[in-house]
């Protein structure tokens, strides 16, 4: 069904995609505040774990790399809406909206996922997420 859904959008065009990016955005973001407000009713945000790596500019290095392969990953796609705006508009508009529009759902998708690891059991983390936020699974 979803790939029927896929090539329909597809063949339909443009207008067709920007509609259902809209109603996947509302879904997503519905989902991530649901998920959000479990996860940090929950979390332990005082929570120090032990350094995975021997120095701090080492973790922060890590850090840094793992955080920004998200953003990174769709730095070809702003290509695509930027190519259907009108030719008058502003570049640094377009700059600006485009990074700050990337930044927010990044930051607030690391944030859930930075507390919902206070709170799960990172040694096994899938199962450990399924018990933490659904209490009645086996």
């Amino acid at each position: 069904m979803l790939i029927l859904v896929t090539l329909a959008v597809a063949l339909w065009g443009h207008a067709t995609l920007v509609v259902a990016q809209r109603v996947f955005s509302i879904l997503l973001g519905a989902a991530t505040v649901i998920v959000g407000v479990v996860v940090f009713t929950k979390a332990d945000l005082g929570f120090h774990p032990a350094l995975g790596v021997p120095t701090l500019g080492g973790a922060w290095l890590l850090a840094i790399f793992v955080v920004s392969t998200g953003p990174i990953s769709y730095m070809g796609v702003t290509a695509d809406y930027t190519r259907y705006m009108a030719p008058d508009v502003s570049r640094k508009q377009i700059v600006f909206w485009t990074a700050l529009g990337s930044f927010i759902p990044a930051f607030v998708l690391i944030a859930v996922g930075a507390a919902a690891a206070t709170v799960t059991n990172m040694s096994d983390p899938v199962p450990g997420s399924s018990r933490s936020f659904r209490p009645g699974l086996p």
